[in-house]
This record gives structure tokens, sequence and C-alpha cells, in this order.
């Protein structure tokens, strides 16, 4: 889902800005990649993000897209939500 949802947003930054190229980074993260135990079960807290944040602050990727539901209640210190779609 994240995937196709990277794609729309890619769409409509290039409907926007047409002279800009936008590479998708296609991550996985520790909640993508565990499916034979309960998440509840592992005892790691933001499986779904932990690994975009390591992108966006290693300067591998400028933004990431991702679903809202997957994000902590409380973003690191260096993070912030940027924009949501309707």
């Amino acid at each position: 889902m994240a995937l196709v949802q990277t794609h729309h947003v890619v769409d409509l930054l290039k409907s926007i800005y047409p002279d800009l190229t936008f590479e998708i980074v296609a991550m996985t993260t520790t909640g993508d990649q565990v499916l034979d135990v309960a998440l509840h079960k592992i005892g790691e807290k933001s499986l779904f993000t932990k690994e975009l944040e390591v992108g966006l602050e290693e300067r591998k990727v400028d933004l990431v897209v991702h679903s809202l539901k997957d994000l902590p209640t409380v973003l690191p210190e260096n993070m912030v939500i940027g924009a949501i779609l309707e």
C-alpha cells in the first residue's frame, strides 16, 4: 500500500514540478518483514517507520511517504509530518 501511495504522491509532485526528477527508493521495515509473530509481541516501537527514519537521517532519501495509521503518536525529535493528503 505504501508504494501505491508513493506513486500517487510522485504523480502529484510531477504535476506541480514537471522539470524535477523523482526517484522512488523502496524500503522494507521490520513490520513488513516479521510475518509469523503478532506485532505486539515483538516488543519494539516504530515497526513500520524506524528504517524510514534512518534513511532520512542518513540522507539516503529526501522524504518518505507512509500511512498515517502506522506512524507513532510521538515522532522522533528531528522528524516532522510535512504534509497529509486528502
